[in-house]
């Protein structure tokens, strides 16, 4: 997700909804690690990752819009996208990958399942720019 740091913030959090990717049975994420490029590390603060409690479908709209996300402070949030309330995955600047234990997993499927990634910037030099982060 690619995001046009403002100077006038120091702090900015931006939210994208993703969709997991179909599955015939259940399976597990066991290790995660973000892609931030190197031009964006310094302004990339935290990545949390939510979990949608919506139906299959419900979405479908957020996932296919051309923008690539929208700030998510509390009173500035798409009202669908404040159901993505369960944490799964958190990461914070020089946390680095996270192995997960070998008897943990966070399950995926088979049903379709929403999350809300939330990556806030911080930009205490009020640079302008953009930073990048998956």
């Amino acid at each position: 997700m690619q995001v046009l740091v403002s100077e006038n913030k120091t702090s900015q959090h931006w939210c994208k909804i993703v969709r997991s990717p179909p599955s015939a049975k259940k399976k597990h994420i066991v290790a995660y690690e973000p892609l931030i490029l190197s031009a964006s590390s310094s302004l990339v603060h935290s990545l949390i990752m939510y979990e949608c409690d919506v139906e299959p479908g419900y979405l479908d709209s957020s996932v296919n819009s051309p923008k690539s996300g929208a700030s998510c402070y509390p009173q500035e949030i798409n009202k669908d996208w404040q159901k993505c309330t369960t944490p799964i995955a958190t990461w914070v600047q020089g946390g680095g990958a996270k192995v997960l234990p070998d008897h943990i997993g966070i399950p995926v499927g088979p049903r379709q399942t929403y999350y809300m990634l939330q990556v806030h910037y911080e930009n205490p030099g009020n640079k302008r720019g953009k930073a990048e982060a998956e």
